[in-house]
Parts: structure tokens; C-alpha cells; sequence
């Protein structure tokens, strides 16, 4: 387990979108070839047409070390995650990133 803030993070999912946070040149390379765009929020989305692409994308960002945030309530991208790996949709283990607080930080776990 790792404390500190991830390098890139998949850190929502809304409807077909998927929103990534990054702090590394290497990530906005890894998300232009994507099709990742940036968003008037500071986002940079990935858009999904469907559950396979989805998944098929949840992959390609977990192959290129892309942690996916994790959390107690609602649908959190690591609990999608899981779902898709459930489903037999992805295959394989990612990294959670969960927020524990300011002391804490960022706590990166594999799962």
C-alpha cells in the first residue's frame, strides 16, 4: 500500500464519460491517442459509446498505470471496476485510490 497522490486517476464516471485528473506529462500523452479531450471543468473525459468500450478502455487506462478512485458511497470508478470485472467484461487486478484524508492523503491499494 502506497501513501501519496496518484500520477493519473480516473476519478468519475458520468453516464458514457469517463474523467481523468492527472499530474504527469505522461498521462496527457496516454490520453490523446484515447480520444481524451479536455473539459471546461479541467477534466480530461474519455467518451464511452458503450459498456464494451467502457471496459475496453477501463483496460488501456489500468495497463498504463491509471489508478481508478475509490470510496464508501455512490458508484466510484473502482467500484465500476469491479462491477466490469464481475461481468467478465475486464480481466485482471487495478490500483484503488482512496482519499484518507489530509494526514493520510492518497492510499493506493491493489485490488
Amino acid at each position: 500500500m502506497e501513501i501519496n497522490e496518484p500520477k493519473c486517476l480516473v476519478q468519475d464516471v458520468q453516464d458514457n464519460r469517463v474523467l481523468v485528473r492527472f499530474a504527469s506529462h505522461h498521462c496527457l500523452a496516454m490520453l490523446l491517442p484515447l480520444g481524451g479531450h479536455e473539459s471546461k471543468e479541467g477534466f480530461w473525459v474519455c467518451e464511452c459509446r458503450d459498456e464494451t468500450d467502457m471496459a475496453a478502455l477501463f483496460g488501456k487506462l489500468r495497463d498504463n498505470g491509471v489508478a481508478f478512485q475509490g470510496g464508501q458511497s455512490g458508484w466510484p470508478p473502482a467500484a465500476i471496476f469491479t462491477l466490469l470485472r464481475g461481468k467478465g467484461s475486464i480481466q485482471g487486478p487495478f490500483q484503488e485510490a482512496v482519499f484518507g484524508g489530509p494526514k493520510a492523503g492518497w492510499i493506493i491499494r491493489e485490488r
